[in-house]
């Protein structure tokens, strides 16, 4: 399914460029152009938007700079409809709007 993540931009010691999941409740997930990454065991679903509009929406008014979005291919989830961290035993109840799902998320490229 076609959709759209919002991650932060990571740069590592060599100066790589990283993108990681754009808020980081216990283990942060990070993501790599066309490579498949799914949803940690020990977390809820992986968050992406169903449209371009709210995922630029919730960058400007979460982002300092840092987050960028990117079109991916994702595959919905089939387990609880909300976000959690086992190791923080937090649940986040109010999310943005347009958002969806996913158990695996594959960034295609940046918008």
């Amino acid at each position: 399914m076609l959709g759209y993540k919002v991650v932060r931009l990571i740069y590592g010691d060599d100066d790589e460029i990283r993108y990681r999941s754009a808020y980081k409740l216990g283990n942060p997930v990070y993501y790599e152009i066309g490579k498949k990454t799914n949803r940690p065991d020990n977390c809820g679903p992986l968050a992406v938007f169903d449209l371009l509009v709210y995922a630029s929406s919730f960058m400007r008014e979460s982002s300092n700079g840092k987050f960028v979005i990117f079109e991916c291919d994702y595959e919905p989830t089939t387990g609880k409809k909300e976000l959690w961290c086992e190791s923080h035993k937090i649940r986040i109840l109010k999310l943005p709007l347009g958002t969806n799902f996913a158990d695996s998320v594959t960034l295609i490229r940046r918008l």
